[in-house]
This record gives C-alpha cells, structure tokens and sequence, in this order.
C-alpha cells in the first residue's frame, strides 16, 4: 500500500530566478520604467469565502504606461488602432527623436469550482504610483482549500505579463543622483517581455499562489519633454505557486502545471541605434521557455520565478 501511494505522489520544488540586468554589461541596456502621471490611483481588495456547493470567481488588471502618449506621438493626428485581444503591442513607431518607454502589464484569474467546500481567501493591491527600490506596484494573493463530492473539481487559472518597450533614452538625465554611476549617457532602444502563470485542475486541493509587479519608475531630470524615466530602479516580476496535501498524509488530487516565458531584444551597444535606412541594429536576443505538469497524488508542488530586469541593479 505505501508503495504504491508513493508511486502516485509527486514531490517537486521548482525554482526560476531569471535576472537580465547580468547581460546588460555587454550591450549596455535593460529594462527602464516610465514614470507615472501627476494623478496617481490606489485599489484594494479583499475576498473570503467559505462555501458548499459551487464558487466563481474572476479577476483581470489591464495596465498600459507611456512617458510620451499611448496609441500615438506627438504632433500625429490619427492615432493607430487597439491592439488585438491575444497580444500588447506599442503604435509603430515610438518617438524616437525624443525618446520614449513604454510598459504594459496585465494580471488575470479565473476559478470556478462545482460540487464541492471550498475555503478561499485572497486580495489583490495596486498603487500607480512609484515605489521604493524592492517595492510592487501590483500585488495578489490566494490562498485555497477544495474538497470536492459527487465528481466535484475546482479550476484555477492565473496569468501574469509585464511588457516593456523602448527607443534610445538619454541615460544622463535620468539620473536622480548627480553621483550615480552610468557607463554611458545613451541607453539603447530595447523589447523586453515575460509572461508566468498556472492552472489547477484537481478534484481536491491546497494550494497557495502570490503574484507581484513592479512597473513604474519616478521620473528623472525635470524640464524635459517627453518626461525621461528614471534609470535608478529595475523591473520587478516574482510568481509563487504552492500545492500541498490538504492534511498529513492526504495529498492533492488532480493536475497542477506552470510556465515561463520570457524574450529579450537589446539593442546595439552603438547608441542611438539605427542605420542610415532607419533600422535599428540588434545587440542581443534572448528566450526563455519552462513547462512544468504533475497529475496524480501531489504531496508537494511548488514553482517560484524571480524576474529582475534593470540598468542598475
């Protein structure tokens, strides 16, 4: 009987901890935040539930940020059209006279559950405003027990994406600091992207799952126009998905998968970057691509993924 139990329990730990600002030393880019508007806006909220029978829940964050204007530049009438529904994507072309950065995130879950008690607890924090170094301007937290009766399951989706785009910015005055060391005035145009999430699906569960963003820098030098962005501070992205058995002995059921996705466009170390024909010379490419799936008995699960993306960090 033990043997067999063990045969059909699965004990994984996965830890990710991905830092682009270590490849920064050989092109002399990463990752930089716009600031945020004059006004800036605060979100709380909190959900309890306990309950015996079925439990919907969805929740979604959408945010867009440009130190210049979204959807078009400056001096064009028409602006261009929405992005589609599957991707986030800036207006060609950003204003590369002046310079501008832009960064999209985007937060989603969505659980349902039938035929079961489910104990579900979580709250999610956004603040627009910038953050101290190490801070998060988005935050979600959750934490759920299912039982579930009768050919009861629960379902949990949760997805998480920081986008960031940017033309060659004027690193000098970008810096808060009049000591702040930056090897060079010039940062090059870059395209920075990272996607993680989950997806339970079990038929009894104890999980676990915390979800941050840090996605907005002060601005730096004042008098310029664009505002420039700050170049003190990286990007922040940290996901943590936990399953556990539900008491000593009684292990999750079901399936629990996670992912990672990352894509790193740099642009030369030859600043502002373009050639003669207006093209812009590519100084490094990077992917990243991480599945992870149990299905049967899990006793312990856990995925943990640390992004950092910044010229000083």
């Amino acid at each position: 009987m033990g043997g067999t139990l063990l045969k059909k329990t699965y004990r994984v730990i996965c830890i990710l901890i991905w830092i682009l600002g270590i490849f920064s030393c050989f092109v002399g880019s990463a990752t930089l935040l716009p600031p945020s508007p004059p006004e800036t806006q605060g979100i709380s909220t909190s959900t309890v539930v306990s309950s015996d029978g079925s439990f919907s829940h969805g929740s979604s964050m959408q945010w867009a940020l440009s130190n210049e204007a979204l959807g078009m530049n400056t001096g064009i009438i028409d602006p261009i059209p929405d992005p589609p529904e599957w991707g986030v994507f800036p207006e060609p072309p950003l204003n590369l006279e002046r310079g501008e950065v832009q960064m999209y995130a985007t937060y989603s879950e969505e659980t349902n559950t039938h035929s079961g008690v489910i104990e579900y607890t979580r709250s999610t924090d956004i603040d627009t405003a910038p953050t101290v170094r190490g801070g998060s301007n988005v935050e979600n937290y959750r934490l759920i027990n299912f039982i579930g009766y009768d050919g009861g399951r629960i379902v949990s989706t949760e997805d998480l994406v920081l986008d960031t785009v940017a033309t060659p910015i004027n690193a000098e005055y970008g810096k808060l600091c009049p000591f702040m060391d930056v090897s060079r005035d010039c940062i090059p145009a870059f395209c920075n992207l990272v996607e993680t999430g989950s997806i339970i699906d079990m038929s009894r569960v104890s999980a676990s799952s915390a979800g941050s963003i840090r996605n907005v820098n002060p601005p730096g030098e004042p008098g310029h126009t664009p505002t420039l962005p700050s170049v003190g501070d990286p990007a922040l992205l940290d996901y943590t998905v936990r399953v556990t058995e539900l008491t000593s002995g009684v292990p999750s059921m079901g399936l629990v998968s996670t992912y990672t996705n990352i894509i790193s466009l740099e642009g030369s170390g030859i600043c502002p970057g373009p050639d003669i024909e207006g093209n812009y010379m590519l100084g490094q490419r990077l992917s990243f691509e991480e599945y992870r799936s149990v299905h049967g008995e899990v006793s312990l699960f856990e995925y943990v993924v640390g992004y950092e993306s910044g010229l000083l960090r």
